[in-house]
């Protein structure tokens, strides 16, 4: 059995910080029941800070350059659905940026929910078992 002193976490090289469980959709492959039902409660901007410098150093930009999203580098901010506290967004947005933090991103899974109705409306998941 390996012992929990004797484990080796990596540094890491990407990251995702997840803002609030409140969106404007309610969709059924929310992995995380994300729903405007959820109160307003939104992540404390201070205890970000102090996390992103911590990741300040640690992660990567994606391989084609700085300015560039590539998956599994850079930061992302999530959740729920960010756009929903622009100011928030906006303000830790900045706040990785003076921590030069690279590829920071937020991800709008409203955008998400469009592309993948599209594709279920096109291949029905009924058709190939329930979720």
């Amino acid at each position: 059995m390996v012992k929990l002193e004797e484990l080796k976490i990596d540094e890491p090289k990407s990251g995702g910080i997840f803002l609030s469980y409140r969106c404007s959709g309610s969709c059924r492959y929310c992995m995380y029941s994300c729903s405007p039902e959820w109160s307003k409660d939104w992540i404390n901007p201070e205890d970000v800070e102090e996390v992103l410098k911590h990741l300040s150093g640690k992660i990567q930009g994606p391989r084609t350059g700085p300015k560039a999203v590539g998956l599994n580098s850079g930061l992302h901010f999530t959740g729920g659905e960010p756009f929903l506290n622009y100011d928030l967004l906006v303000d830790l947005v900045g706040t990785a940026a003076r921590l030069d933090i690279p590829g920071t991103y937020a991800y709008r899974p409203i955008l998400y929910r469009k592309i993948t109705d599209l594709f279920l409306n096109h291949y029905p998941i009924e058709k190939y078992g329930k979720i």
